[in-house]
């Protein structure tokens, strides 16, 4: 038996060995120390937290007060529930709401946990679809990569709980439970009050209400989005085959792709060859407006200088490529959605293969457009290249007349954040850090935006590559399996899980360097795939983005009072949340 409580003080523990890859297995856990935090009564201790807040097994709801504590003053008038959740939104917008539950064991009550059960929503309006979801540990190691790295277990995957699914809660340790909705463009704008009923067992029911406040003023679909694109993954079968077995992944790709559809981050992919004919339909047809054909750079024969080298018959295998996967593409019109992508990260000193490849693809196809993420300090206008992707960090690092130039010849500026920046002072992804971070990201992207004209769009270099460790120079090889939410008899499905998040991205030539989360916002679980926190507060961020973006200047000093630079940002999720009440307020009365 793993034992009522996974973890105490030990949860910020390292482990040596085969740990190094953050790969819990149930000796280690068994092995951890067991709470005997108790408080008077025998009353569960519920409270909300901020979306933008991390819970961990060992947080109380006193860790939170007042950043949201739920009491009995907010319940609707009438209400027999336990207490109300809050979510605000505007028409079109998916948002949600976080909940700590512990269950007490106490000298009068000697409970060893509870199964938990969703029995679902009663009272949504029309044109609101919201779920329940577990939230699920992942253990992090410090990495020398990754400045704050590490720490134990962090919450990340998300589980949907649906009616015949259950969640292990284990007594005195923290259940973070995440509530979506969707709020469609349909649905009347107001105040709504609902309820989420839940089951204990043993304990009985839970009652928990849900005040739901519409904003008028509906964001755009993705199809009508001004917000380029480009979230790229590996949306092939050998990917999951390790998961799944060969023939899962062309029964069940769309099923990756909605994931990533709902929240806003259409599944890009540019590798040696072209992604299926169908997934560019049925992505086009959901929205998308980029479509990656193919990185160029993967047609390289060598290097010289530290730049690729592109010999003749490489450049006719790529535009030989082009041209067929146009040709298909313009048969169901959709060429003019394409991109080609190269010179991932390449020095300055790379310009004239720069200018040699994409020279030529825009000579042999005009409307196809080119894409880059280069840092160089002097990007000319008349460079071969449509969207220049640049690492956000740098952004106020150049004169806003220098940017204008480059937009002024017709091109577009579009910003990236990958591994870097890494630094404390800057806003990141990793799972270490507070999912708010994430956000607020594309805040400062929509402040640059309204002030500049640019950026435009945004680009992830990878939201599933999957590379635990594989040998013994990064402490052991793992096998790859879908997420196993750990439990024993008693308790089944646990929050605590067995995913290696350390993600192993230089395997090869830096076999020991790993970062958390990097590279992988979705997870391979037993049902499919599984979403996250981290994805959930992307697409927040690109929601809100599109609502300052409708809002225009009025909402610089807004936005202002959040971010102001890559290294100047207050992580208050009670002010975010205020501050999207004011610029919801102002752009109904615009």
């Amino acid at each position: 038996m793993l034992g009522l409580a996974l973890l105490a003080s030990g949860f910020v523990l390292e482990r040596v060995g085969a740990a190094r890859v953050g790969l819990p297995n149930e000796d280690a856990l068994a092995s951890l120390v067991q709470v005997s935090t108790a408080w008077p009564g025998d009353e569960l201790e519920i409270c909300e937290v901020a979306t933008g807040l991390q819970v961990r097994p060992t947080s109380t709801c006193a860790d939170f007060a007042g950043l949201g504590a739920l009491d009995a003053s907010r319940r609707p008038e009438g209400s027999t529930c336990k207490a109300s959740l809050k979510i605000q939104a505007l028409r079109g917008e998916v948002e949600a709401a976080q909940m700590l539950l512990r269950i007490p064991s106490t000298p009068s009550s000697r409970r060893t946990g509870a199964t938990l059960r969703s029995k679902g929503f009663q009272g949504l309006p029309p044109g609101v679809d919201c779920k329940i979801l577990q939230v699920g540990f992942v253990f992090t190691n410090t990495s020398a990569r990754v400045p704050g790295s590490g720490g134990g277990w962090r919450p990340d995957p998300l589980r949907p709980l649906g009616p015949s699914d259950s969640a292990g809660v284990p007594s005195n340790l923290a259940q973070p439970l995440w509530l979506q909705c969707a709020v469609s463009t349909q649905a009347a704008a107001g105040h709504h009050d609902a309820e989420l009923f839940l089951t204990l067992q043993p304990g009985g029911s839970l009652c928990i209400g849900l005040a739901l406040e519409i904003w008028d003023g509906p964001i755009p679909s993705l199809e009508q989005s001004q917000t380029g694109t480009a979230w790229r993954g590996k949306w092939r079968p050998r990917e999951f085959e390790a998961y799944y077995g060969p023939d899962y992944w062309e029964r069940n790709k769309q099923l990756w792709f909605d994931l990533m559809l709902e929240h806003r981050t259409p599944p890009d992919m540019v590798q040696k060859h072209p992604r299926p004919l169908d997934d560019f339909v049925y992505l086009s047809g959901k929205g998308t407006k980029w479509l990656g054909i193919l990185n160029v750079g993967t047609y390289s024969s060598g290097r010289e200088g530290g730049c690729p080298s592109f010999t003749d018959a490489d450049m006719n295998i790529i535009l030989e490529t082009i041209q067929q996967t146009l040709e298909e593409l313009k048969a169901k019109g959709l060429d003019k959605r394409s991109y080609v992508y190269g010179f991932d990260e390449v020095p300055a000193t790379c310009e004239p293969q720069l200018r040699q490849v994409f020279g030529a693809v825009k000579g042999s196809f005009p409307g196809l457009k080119t894409m880059a993420a280069i840092n160089w300090q002097h990007v000319p206008t008349d460079l071969p290249l449509d969207v220049w992707v640049l690492q956000y960090q740098l952004f106020d690092q150049f004169d806003p007349v220098y940017f204008s130039n480059w937009t002024g010849a017709q091109k577009e500026l579009w910003l990236y954040h990958c591994i870097e920046p890494s630094g404390l002072d800057y806003l990141n992804t990793f799972a270490e850090r507070p999912s708010i971070q994430g956000r607020l990201l594309f805040w400062l992207a929509a402040l640059w935006e309204i002030q500049f004209g640019h950026p435009t769009g945004w680009l992830y270099y990878e939201m599933n590559v999957w590379k635990p460790c594989n040998g013994p120079s990064c402490g052991g090889a793992v096998s790859k399996h879908p997420v196993v939410w750990v439990g024993d008899s008693d308790l089944q499905r646990t929050a605590f899980t067995d995913w290696p998040e350390a993600n192993f991205i230089w395997q090869g030539e830096y076999d020991d360097l790993f970062a958390n989360g990097d590279g992988q916002f979705i997870y391979p679980c037993p049902d499919g795939p599984c979403g996250s926190i981290r994805l959930d507060a992307i697409r927040d961020g690109l929601e809100d983005w599109e609502l300052f973006r409708a809002l225009g200047e009025p909402a610089v000093p807004l936005i202002k009072q959040l971010v102001q630079s890559p290294t100047k940002w207050n992580a208050d999720p009670s002010l975010l949340q205020s501050i999207r009440a004011e610029a919801a307020k102002l752009l109904a009365n615009v």
